[in-house]
């Protein structure tokens, strides 16, 4: 059930140049005060934070929560392997994600430790390796990954975030399994397990089908599945813009903020609308993650496109 919304916050933190103790505290400050939100999507690779969890429970706001995402450390391995992923059928490429992804969860109970709560609302994990070039990928391999997680997650979520599947003559972004593929996996990991569910990037969709529609369907599919558990709001540019390419995952804002970008209140609004009572009750996360197209310096006006996506969200939340 969803408390309050979640910001993917790291998409648009200011990186050059990198924040120091002083103004990173500035910044989670002015992360507390966007109307409506309570919790922050951040990511892991390697850590979760460069100067360890028990740093950023201390940056947390009192009483939010935390979603982490898996995903920068499913592209740093894959980098380094192409056989590096979750769902990769070579051993040692899912042997190795696995091992990081049980480094990531010890490190997800130290911050809470240190915060004296269970902060930490679910982790989202990813269907790496991009199947190309001989590397192999499938949903058994996903769903063995997924069963080998569960004692290490100790009743923490696992959530499996869709990207872009590969699409045949599309030059693929991350180039994943199809949802279907994904929903498979957890079916055959949900029995007894931390598994618990699904989740859809609202532009990674959007990328897989260059459209907006696509996101709807996504929703749509994993709603009558009885699998959808979070929902990120990232906008996708249809053309080339000022964060970059056209169909490139940049975390666009909302199109009054960025024209490049497909999503606006109405694709909000109606992606919303595909959620029933059933699967919101399921929900465990509601957010959006947006950069600033104009790159500002002062937080406030870095946020505003964050803080608007926040305002369409609630306007479609309302509408419901």
């Amino acid at each position: 059930m969803i408390d309050g919304l979640t910001l993917g916050a790291y998409a648009a933190e200011p990186r050059r140049p990198a924040l120091d103790e002083r103004s990173e505290r500035r910044w989670f400050q002015a992360l507390a005060a966007v109307e409506g939100a309570h919790g922050l999507e951040v990511f892991f690779r390697g850590t979760l934070h460069p100067r360890g969890p028990e740093h950023l429970a201390q940056l947390l706001p009192e009483g939010w929560h935390l979603v982490v995402t898996a995903l920068p450390q499913a592209i740093a391995g894959s980098t380094t392997d192409p056989r590096y992923g979750l769902a990769s059928k070579h051993a040692d490429g899912r042997h190795a994600a696995v091992d990081d992804i049980r480094r990531l969860l010890a490190e997800t109970r130290r911050l809470d430790a240190v915060l004296g709560r269970t902060a930490v609302r679910a982790i989202e994990l990813h269907s790496a390796p991009r199947a190309i070039d001989g590397v192999s990928s499938d949903a058994s391999a996903l769903a063995l990954s997924l069963r080998e997680l569960t004692d290490a997650a100790e009743g923490t979520p696992l959530i499996v975030e869709h990207c872009d599947a590969l699409v045949a003559g599309q030059a693929p972004i991350k180039g994943y399994l199809s949802l279907a593929a994904e929903q498979a996996a957890v079916d055959e990991a949900q029995d007894g397990g931390a598994v618990s569910g699904q989740s859809v990037n609202w532009g990674r969709s959007a990328i897989e089908g260059r459209s907006a529609r696509t996101p709807v369907e996504h929703v749509r599919h994993l709603v009558r599945a009885g699998t959808l558990s979070g929902l990120m709001f990232s906008g996708a540019p249809s053309t080339a813009g000022p964060l970059g390419a056209a169909w490139d995952d940049l975390h666009n804002p909302l199109r009054s903020d960025d024209p490049a970008s497909l999503l606006d209140g109405g694709g909000v609004g109606m992606t919303l609308a595909e959620i029933d009572a059933a699967s919101w009750d399921r929900m465990l996360f509601l957010g959006a993650k947006v950069q600033d197209p104009e790159d500002s310096v002062e937080f406030e006006r870095r946020l505003a496109p964050l803080t608007r996506a926040i305002g369409a969200i609630r306007a479609g939340m309302e509408k419901r």
